[in-house]
């Protein structure tokens, strides 16, 4: 079963474990228990955090995209979206 991301048009994105055949239904949020889209998908480009990439350079500076539960890695054009 996949981890899927779903975004809360008031608390932002939250992540939930779904099934292939239910991916496109919403989640409720698990603060507001509002019904929430799943996000879509932001595929990784460049290199990893502290490359000098595509972006050239650590588009996200200090490490402050290092977060182990997401994989690490730098965001695209220095807009962290973790």
């Amino acid at each position: 079963m996949p981890l899927y991301t779903y975004t809360c048009h008031d608390h932002g994105e939250f992540s939930d474990w779904n099934s292939m055949s239910q991916s496109e239904q919403a989640k409720p949020c698990p603060s507001c228990q509002e019904p929430a889209p799943r996000a879509l998908a932001r595929p990784a480009i460049g290199g990893r955090s502290g490359d000098e990439g595509a972006f050239g350079g650590d588009a996200c500076g200090m490490g402050a995209c290092e977060t182990p539960m997401m994989g690490g890695g730098c965001c695209a054009g220095g807009a962290c979206v973790h």
